[in-house]
């Protein structure tokens, strides 16, 4: 996007790519989700399954609460 003036200089405030290495050990992208990032939801879901079924396995360090991720990438996305 070469002399594209976008507002706040921001060309993507999230975006989910897919990337893997083939045979000849060069990078390709398989699939590009700037639209869509679903990665986000699979996270959440997986979160809350992990808890639910092994709650004492909770991790050394905190992480925010999955509760607040939708709100985040909303006011990430307006600004």
């Amino acid at each position: 996007m070469q002399g594209v003036d976008v507002p706040g200089g921001i060309y993507a405030h999230i975006a989910g790519i897919d990337i893997v290495r083939d045979d000849a050990g060069e990078f390709r992208v398989l699939e590009d989700n700037l639209r869509v990032p679903s990665g986000v939801s699979y996270m959440l879901e997986n979160r809350k399954m992990m808890m639910r079924l092994f709650p004492s396995s909770s991790p050394a360090t905190a992480s925010p609460p999955s509760t607040t991720t939708p709100t985040c990438c909303s006011t990430t996305c307006a600004a």
